[in-house]
């Protein structure tokens, strides 16, 4: 850019009108280094070195646990690395639901990661000693731990550096990102920029749709989006997949919601990968029944997630769900059996007493529609009766606010 002939080369994945005179880029990230950090390739690295690397480490330290770091880590520990991940945040993942990062956290001690959270890191050295060459990491709280190899992940820089970008009248922050507004248009208003250079949420789905946003805006056509409305996909083992809010953001917001879960042990496709801790987990608006967000851990995350988009995009509420069939067998029913456990309002639901003997008790809704209990289990609005025995069944309705639970005795002749 300018007289900057170098900078043309680091220029790519744009597009430029010659009619009205715009252009926009694309020039994405580069790994963030840390100048104090003596990285060598080898024993400290980052992850556009670990393609280089000779042989698995039996031990590896892992600097930063956002999302690269944690998908590295899990791969490291499924291939029988003793991992130790370290970040300065206290808890992993601030953007997901604590449910699914708690669920997330059992998987990677499953798998003997350890995890040092809350913890800085004040130096990295390269040391020998009798059992050759290795790394010892110093933390602000006086602990060091010592390692094979170190993986330094804190991030991602925008690839701007070379660029000359003053010359266009452009600036970037010291990340090496540039700020755009609503239409992804820089401070020069005919200069565009869109994906990870312009910062959150730095995924490749955004970043395409990102650029057709602005080159619909610069030849003057009409597009629309849902920009608020995307979903994350971290492939970590196994694998997450959200799209809306978390509990924690609907609790500081004030808005009253329901949670309802399924978990893959309950779906027959889940018995049959052998995927028996998957969750997916609904919040639906207690009063308008609409779908506010979906957060899903397990096989498939990120593929299954987009059923949930596609209803909270058109402002769809959880009766859609309860009142279709899915394909058996498929990870898909969980959105069924999640919206059947307790995501609708109990308002919705009164019981009612059958005298008519055996088991034919039901249950009656706001409109009148009795819902008797067959194969063993009401499937009714706004929670799921399972049977559990032959005679003096129990039933149980759980209020997913978790402010109370019922237990409803079905004996032979009567259901109350």
């Amino acid at each position: 850019i300018g007289d900057n002939p170098s900078a043309q080369q680091g220029w790519f994945g744009g597009w430029f009108s010659g009619d009205s005179m715009s252009g926009g880029g694309a020039m994405g990230t580069s790994v963030t280094r840390v100048e104090q950090i003596p990285f060598d390739g080898n024993r400290i690295f980052v992850s556009d070195d670990i393609l280089n690397l000779d042989h698995l480490p039996r031990t590896l330290a892992i600097v930063g646990a956002g999302v690269i770091g944690l998908e590295y880590a899990c791969i490291f520990a499924i291939l029988g690395v003793r991992v130790t991940l370290i970040d300065m945040m206290p808890r992993l993942l601030p953007f997901v639901d604590s449910e699914i990062v708690d669920s997330l956290v059992y998987h990677l001690r499953q798998n003997r990661v350890t995890l040092r959270l809350g913890e800085e890191v004040a130096g990295i050295d390269p040391m020998d000693d009798e059992r050759g060459e290795r790394v010892r990491i110093h933390l602000g709280s006086g602990k060091q731990i010592v390692t094979e190899k170190a993986l330094y992940s804190i991030g991602r820089t925008g690839a701007t550096r070379s660029l000359n970008l003053p010359a266009i009248g452009v600036k970037a922050d010291e990340r090496g990102r540039i700020k755009v507004n609503s239409r992804y248009q820089t401070e020069a208003r005919h200069i565009y920029a869109v994906g990870d250079v312009i910062g959150f949420p730095s995924l490749a789905s955004t970043s395409g749709e990102q650029g057709r946003l602005a080159a619909s805006h610069a030849f003057g056509a009409k597009s629309a989006s849902f920009p608020d409305l995307f979903p994350y996909g971290i492939y970590t083992i196994p694998e997450i997949s959200v799209v809306g809010p978390t509990e924690e953001e609907l609790t500081t917001q004030g808005v009253p919601y329901e949670v309802g879960k399924a978990q893959y042990r309950e779906i027959a496709r889940g018995q049959i990968i052998g995927d028996h801790s998957g969750i997916l987990k609904l919040l639906v608006h207690a009063e308008a029944r609409t779908l506010l967000g979906v957060h899903i851990i397990g096989e498939g995350a990120a593929e299954l997630v987009h059923i949930g988009q596609v209803l909270i995009g058109l402002g769809g509420d959880i009766d859609y769900l309860l009142n279709n069939t899915f394909n058996y067998p498929t990870l898909a029913e969980c959105y069924r059996i999640a919206a059947l456990d307790g995501a609708a309002l109990p308002s919705r639901t009164t019981r009612v007493a059958s005298r008519a003997g055996g088991i034919e008790g039901g249950l009656r809704q706001g409109d009148g529609t009795l819902l008797p209990a067959r194969g063993g289990y009401f499937e009714a609005r706004p929670a799921v009766f399972h049977l559990a025995g032959t005679s003096g069944q129990l039933y149980r309705r759980k209020c997913r606010s978790g402010k109370h639970s019922q237990k409803l005795q079905v004996d032979r002749g009567a259901s109350r």
